[in-house]
């Protein structure tokens, strides 16, 4: 086995666009469409997903396809910051925007942001100060997105979801992009005074088509039809691990499978299933250890139910609101009716190694 490319097309870094990627061209465009709509029925898209199924990258192409478009202005958001003062912020410092705010005589001085401007009354109040900008750019015919990515339900973000409630309400042409995981984007929702997230569209991330990633790594590492399927098939479509067994395998070429799945584990464990694993409660890791433990008993990933509740040793009530949450957090699939599979590859094997029984201690 041969690479193609001179230099490795896949990557470990999360947060970075990819050199290779499987387009979600279908998503992508739906929020494209509904964006670009001349009416502003849909100003608010959430993208969810577990992590490392590719959330900041889909955010990324939408970001980076309306900002080639002179119509739209794009503002990217630290999450962690004050969200309200750096979109004020990063708005009035745009050379294209700037000058059109000044002439407009919004002094946001008192805010730290821009110049004192003598002709002008300076404003005190964020919001009041963001909503003169968005005055301004709608009689430019502009649109503004808003991207976050990896939202949190911060004191920030709640003051910042309350104040884009009234942008919407006010039917200015502001646009707004979240990613986050799906307990990070619950938690915000459940705040009784943003209730608008709730009618927002949500975008859960599915896994990447099999064929697709059959196809890339023929491609780009020279695989035969055989083996580029059964390295498919082993990342079940799960973008980090499309990336990580890509770049194991571009970079160790010769090396047998067995010697890349040792790798592959190591790396995946490390980088991402120890995060997943630790933020989950000790009865979410219950009832996923039994999930495990009847998938090294069965030839097949999907489990019935029944068994695994019995394996748990939980109620059927019980069960139904772990299998709900798991699968919203988008760790188990439920499409199969009265079964339960894992969605990320070689999960079991971690979960397996890594479960605690504290009632065996």
């Amino acid at each position: 086995m041969t690479p193609v490319t001179a230099h490795n097309p896949f990557t470990l870094n999360f947060g970075k666009t990819p050199l290779t990627s499987i387009d979600r061209s279908s998503t992508k465009q739906t929020i494209l469409d509904e964006f670009r709509s001349p009416l502003m029925n849909t100003q608010v898209y959430v993208i969810s997903g577990v992590r490392g199924s590719g959330k900041t990258v889909l955010l990324t192409e939408i970001d980076k396809e309306l900002s080639t478009d002179p119509t739209w202005i794009v503002v990217e958001l630290n999450s962690t910051r004050d969200l309200l003062t750096g979109l004020a912020s990063k708005l009035y410092q745009l050379p294209a925007i700037r000058p059109l705010l000044v002439d407009a005589q919004i002094d946001l001085s008192l805010l730290g942001i821009g110049v004192t401007l003598s002709a002008s009354e300076p404003v005190t109040d964020i919001e009041t100060g963001l909503e003169r900008i968005f005055t301004v750019l709608a009689k430019l015919k502009k649109r503004v997105l808003i991207c976050i990515d990896e939202v949190s339900n911060t004191q920030s973000m709640k003051e910042f979801a309350s104040a884009f409630q009234i942008f919407m309400r006010e039917d200015y042409p502001v646009y707004l992009l979240m990613t986050g995981l799906y307990e990070n984007v619950s938690n915000i929702q459940n705040d009784e005074n943003l209730t608008f997230l709730y009618r927002a569209p949500k975008v859960f991330l599915s896994p990447l088509n099999i064929s697709a990633i059959k196809s890339r790594y023929m491609q780009l590492l020279g695989l035969d039809e055989p083996r580029a399927r059964m390295y498919a098939q082993l990342t079940k479509g799960y973008p980090y691990a499309f990336q990580l067994l890509g770049y194991l395998a571009w970079t160790n070429p010769e090396a047998p499978y067995d010697q890349l799945l040792t790798q592959f584990d190591q790396s995946i464990q490390e980088y991402v299933y120890q995060k997943i694993w630790a933020d989950m409660s000790h009865k979410d890791h219950e009832v996923l250890h039994a999930i495990a433990t009847l998938t090294a008993q069965n030839e097949g990933d999907s489990i019935p139910v029944k068994d695994i509740r019995t394996q748990a040793g939980i109620s059927s009530n019980l069960m139904n609101v772990y299998r709900n949450r798991l699968a919203q957090k988008g760790i188990v699939d439920t499409s199969v009716y009265g079964y339960l599979s894992l969605t990320l590859p070689r999960f079991d094997v971690y979960i397996r190694d890594y479960f605690v029984d504290a009632s065996e201690i």
